[in-house]
């Protein structure tokens, strides 16, 4: 009786099993199958976008100006983004994310995103005097660069400013709701606070927050709490 009661047992564990198989497959034929499908309609929707492998869209995502864009592998384009590429050039690097309801707008200029980078919701991203990103950056929900500046000195009539751009290097973090306008340069490893309003580069490895954003220290030192460093003394130092 012992030994029955062990098989039955030991029968009943191998068909739960065998349950959990079949439902984890099926799961994944579902995932497989709606992929395909999206790349599908990608297809059909947008006939002269140049994709990369794995290229995925959800709903509501808007693209113009398709033959601008770039995109390479794995690129993922969530609910409700928005590129506008008709006035300007879109590249967008291996595994990287626009998230929902961002806006990218080249404005004539352009606008190149380095791989395993991430734009947060509802961020704005313009290129009038171009604007590149690097790799694994990560920008937060809410922010802005904006690399054209407008030239207010005419008392008479706005001018038409300058357009210097602005450079993003490698592995930055943007804070949620920053602002970065033009002739900015991020140097590699930054990271910028929440709400800063960045309006002079910023070098490697610093921390940086405010209004505007003040360097408060450096990545990897002992400690990160500190007065303000202003800003020249900050641009000259190697950390």
């Amino acid at each position: 009786m012992r030994w029955s009661g062990a098989k039955r047992e030991s029968r009943e564990r191998i068909n739960l099993k065998g349950e959990h198989a079949m439902l984890g497959g099926t799961t994944t034929l579902y995932r497989i199958s709606r992929r395909l499908r999206r790349a599908w309609l990608t297809r059909v929707r947008w006939p002269n976008l140049s994709v990369g492998i794995g290229f995925d869209t959800q709903v509501n995502v808007q693209l113009s100006g398709v033959g601008n864009i770039r995109p390479g592998k794995y690129v993922r384009l969530l609910t409700g983004s928005i590129i506008n590429s008709q006035s300007g050039e879109v590249r967008i690097g291996d595994n990287t994310t626009i998230c929902r309801y961002a806006v990218v707008d080249p404005v004539g200029g352009y606008i190149h995103i380095g791989n395993q980078s991430l734009v947060g919701d509802f961020c704005n991203l313009y290129g009038q005097g171009g604007l590149t990103i690097g790799n694994q950056v990560q920008i937060a929900s809410g922010c802005r660069l904006i690399p054209k500046t407008t030239d207010f000195s005419d008392l008479n009539a706005l001018q038409l400013g300058s357009a210097r751009g602005i450079r993003i290097e490698d592995a930055v973090w943007l804070g949620v709701n920053c602002v970065v306008l033009d002739g900015v340069t991020i140097g590699k490893g930054a990271v910028v606070g929440a709400g800063a309003v960045v309006t002079r580069c910023i070098p490697p490895n610093a921390i940086a927050v405010g209004v505007p954003a003040r360097i408060t220290g450096f990545r990897g030192e002992a400690s990160r709490i500190r007065p303000s460093i202003p800003m020249d003394e900050a641009e000259s130092r190697t950390p």
